[in-house]
């Protein structure tokens, strides 16, 4: 079996373990993209229950092709992500031929590149890297998608084209401004909503409690649903946190588990029904 099929089967494995697998335009995006071609380092590091950075003894190619997680930076606890939840999360927003996509947090590209088989050549990536040297990998690394422009910049405070998907690849306590007030209509935002705790098996600050929120905006209003519960690396930069009081009433309200319930995001406005989380100009509101 060559490596284009080993993709090909990887392709219909993933997808088939998140219930996508009729979605045969993510299929065959995922079978697109060679992994091994975003990856850094001389020796590959996978992240597994047994240790949280596993020193694989070669880097075939063939080890990619399945559900692992592979470091790109151990010293701070950043990784390429979990393939088969990226595979749930990007069929869940739905389809995006001809879509302007903001892709925050692109690491060194590879969940961008598939966002970029997905919207087509009509379509359009954005993909920004806070990280200077892992930016300068994704450019490099996307080069082959035309589609795709590479931006080295604070995802949460750098201006924003109008787009039709706002897709973060890291926890935040809040949304960013920009990623609301840049959605066009119908637009779509999908952030993992969450609070920075250490965890013994990684470095760096994570949001192993984090939910996958999705916002679609309708006019001025803004409807959400919390998908899933997700664990993901917390923001770096400024605004990566809010203040104290604030991020005890989120990890309140995550702990409650009543987010299954999330139903509207009020923004800079005055909630007009019972919510499961009210921070200062933004609530979520849930289903009366």
């Amino acid at each position: 079996m060559n490596i284009r099929e080993v993709r090909q089967l990887y392709a219909r494995q993933i997808l088939a373990m998140v219930g996508a697998d009729r979605d045969k335009k993510l299929e065959k995006a995922f079978s697109a993209v060679p992994r091994e071609h975003f990856l850094v380092g001389r020796r590959w590091h996978a992240v597994t229950p047994w240790a949280p950075h596993l020193r694989l003894q070669t880097n075939d190619p063939t080890l990619l092709y399945q559900d692992v997680v592979i470091s790109l930076d151990p010293k701070r606890g950043v990784n390429n992500g979990s393939p088969s939840l990226h595979a749930w999360l990007m069929h869940r927003v739905g389809p995006l031929t001809g879509a302007t996509v903001v892709h925050v947090g692109a690491g060194t590209g590879y969940f961008s590149a598939i966002l970029a088989e997905l919207v087509g050549k009509k379509g359009r990536v954005l993909a920004i890297e806070y990280d200077k040297s892992l930016a300068k990998f994704a450019r490099e690394n996307l080069r082959l998608w035309g589609n795709v422009e590479v931006l080295n910049a604070d995802g949460k405070n750098c201006a924003l084209p109008l787009a039709d998907l706002i897709y973060v690849n890291f926890a935040v306590s809040r949304p960013a401004v920009t990623w609301i007030e840049n959605l066009k209509e119908g637009g779509r935002l999908l952030f993992p909503l969450g609070t920075p705790e250490a965890e013994a098996r990684f470095v760096g600050r994570h949001a192993m409690h984090a939910v996958a929120l999705l916002v679609r905006r309708r006019r001025k209003e803004f409807a959400a649903e919390a998908l899933r519960e997700v664990s993901f690396v917390f923001a770096e930069g400024t605004d990566a946190a809010v203040g104290a009081s604030e991020e005890r009433r989120l990890r309140k309200a995550l702990a409650s588990k009543g987010w299954q319930n999330v139903s509207t995001l009020y923004w800079k406005q005055r909630a007009k029904g019972r919510c499961w989380y009210v921070a200062k100009d933004w609530a979520l509101g849930v289903k009366s």
